[in-house]
């Protein structure tokens, strides 16, 4: 076998070109039905390098993957990986009790946290493990970042805002992330924040986020849906369905899926904003916010706030004691009407939160709080 690779050509002429389609990554199917992304080989490769070049990538490090390959994330990572000639410890799946651990053990110089990965680590009691662990981060950590950055000052973080459509949209050295931020328009793209007419949002006004493309990682279209393609790509302009808004320095500041906004007594909110805020309820273990119209808020076009609770392990939450705590720390228009108590919520395999199922089951099994 040696001697026969020996006689072949180390070149070879590829039929391929950089325009064709090379892979379908699913959206998450958090807010509906999945939709096929199609990639070809120079935005799928020029995606996973840009976004690994924002922490300085090289051969030296040990990169951290925990997601399925299925996924757009982990396979993004791996074409970096190969293209720094970096090494890739893979994991079965993320583990919060056995992270520091594994970290340390497999000397792990790099890792990608994803949904509801700091926040499980959080929940953990402080151990002597994670303060001596040393981390390059990659991830999308808004509000979050100023507890991590308390709780790990040795982790050097790099937010970003990206979707499978077009991952790393924005970036932001670790020294300019502050609470909130998704990061900068990472050149040469550009971001605006549109309303309903399509007409662009002065800075701190929240609004649809657009990203004009320049980069060459855009994706083509979607899988046999030429409607849904024709809605998101205008131009060179990408329709991402999400909802932000820009600061005065120019920092894009993530709300929330557009489907996922609700209308609560005359305040547009944003569901993922609630969820973080019940989270920090020391018996909260995760929750989910969807929204309930009654037929008498129809013509209003107002929605209920629905709230569905599952609590850690060996704990008990009453209906009444939750809805005092809610008038304590949330604004009126974010305080959950209904709350329902479960054991889990639906997700999808990369453990992300499927609202538009939580959504379907309406107020069924709910306790009207006020």
């Amino acid at each position: 076998m040696t001697e026969q690779a020996a006689k072949k050509s180390g070149t070879y002429e590829s039929p391929a070109r950089p325009d064709d389609i090379v892979c379908i990554a699913y959206t998450s199917g958090t807010t509906g039905f999945p939709k096929g992304v199609m990639h070809t080989h120079s935005s799928i490769i020029r995606t996973g390098v840009r976004a690994l070049e924002v922490l300085e990538t090289t051969s030296e490090d040990r990169i951290h993957i925990y997601l399925p390959f299925f996924h757009g994330w982990a396979y993004m990572i791996m074409l970096g990986a190969n293209y720094f000639k970096a090494t890739m410890v893979i994991d079965e799946k993320f583990n919060p009790l056995t992270y520091w651990e594994n970290m340390e053990h497999y000397r792990i110089t790099q890792d990608h946290w994803t949904g509801t990965v700091p926040i499980n680590l959080m929940k953990l009691p402080p151990s002597d493990a994670e303060q001596r662990i040393k981390l390059n981060v990659f991830g999308t950590f808004g509000a979050l970042y100023q507890s991590m950055k308390e709780r790990w000052p040795n982790i050097r973080f790099q937010s970003l805002y990206g979707q499978t459509e077009h991952a790393c949209a924005t970036s932001v050295p670790s020294d300019d992330i502050f609470p909130g931020s998704d990061g900068v328009p990472k050149y040469p793209d550009q971001i605006l924040i549109m309303n309903d007419k399509g007409d662009p949002l002065p800075a701190g006004e929240v609004g649809e986020i657009v990203v004009r493309c320049k980069c060459g990682m855009r994706f083509k279209e979607y899988y046999k849906n030429p409607e849904a393609t024709a809605e998101a790509i205008r131009g060179n302009d990408l329709y991402t369905g999400d909802l932000g808004f820009l600061d005065d320095r120019g920092h894009l500041h993530f709300s929330g899926r557009k489907k996922d906004a609700l209308r609560v007594r005359g305040e547009m909110v944003s569901v993922e904003h609630i969820e973080h805020l019940i989270n920090a309820h020391p018996l909260v273990a995760e929750s989910a916010i969807v929204g309930y119209r009654p037929p008498e808020k129809e013509r209003l076009k107002e929605d209920e706030v629905v709230a569905h609770i599952v609590l850690k392990d060996e704990f008990k939450l009453s209906a009444l004691d939750f809805h005092e705590w809610c008038e304590k720390n949330l604004a009126r228009f974010m305080r959950p009407k209904y709350v329902v108590f479960r054991d889990s919520l639906h997700k999808t395999a990369t453990n992300r939160i499927q609202r538009f199922k939580v959504r379907d089951e309406g107020i069924k099994g709910a306790t009207k709080l006020f």
